[in-house]
């Protein structure tokens, strides 16, 4: 996967194989509660970096289910619907739809201190995604083994009014 691509959508649309695949169990988790989820995601976060303009989208903050959207509108022209939700397995997953494909499920194993990571050791690439938030702002890291090394990718928001572009 080239470093060049610019959003955690664009790492998920670029993976061979997107089918759900058993995951790691997960550490035990509470009873899936609105107050369990990572509400602290929502938002509408920009990133500038790189002459690319990526946004990412999350509502639902109180729902019990985080629906996001990620828009590259750079070079790498690209988007991806989102979600956060019970798996039906008394945990929380996070499910990447890139460009629209049917859905890859990532577990989430922790969540804790605006710190959430979703894992599927199954997937090719990535197998965890890391969402961090202090203030206003959104780090976001997607992760994985490549020829037995952890790569990884990350991508930096800032908090922003709804529908605002980058400067130029």
């Amino acid at each position: 996967m080239r470093a060049g691509m610019f959003a955690i959508a664009i790492v998920a649309s670029t993976c061979v194989a997107s089918a759900q695949m058993p995951q790691s169990t997960p550490p035990s988790l509470p009873a899936v509660t609105p107050g369990w989820m990572p509400d602290w995601m929502s938002g509408y976060w920009l990133s500038c970096e790189d002459g690319e303009q990526i946004a990412e989208n999350w509502f639902g903050a109180g729902t019990g289910t985080l629906v996001g959207a990620s828009l590259n509108s750079g070079e790498h022209q690209r988007f991806e619907f989102l979600r956060v939700a019970a798996n039906g397995r008394g945990g929380v997953s996070y499910y990447a739809m890139p460009g629209g494909k049917p859905a890859t499920e990532f577990t989430m194993i922790a969540n804790e201190d605006h710190r959430a990571v979703f894992e599927n050791l199954a997937h090719d690439f990535p197998q965890r995604l890391i969402y961090t938030r202090e203030g206003d702002r959104l780090h976001a890291r997607a992760e994985g083994e490549i020829n037995g090394k952890i790569k990884g990718l990350d991508f930096n928001f800032r908090r922003a009014p709804a529908h605002e572009n980058c400067p130029g």
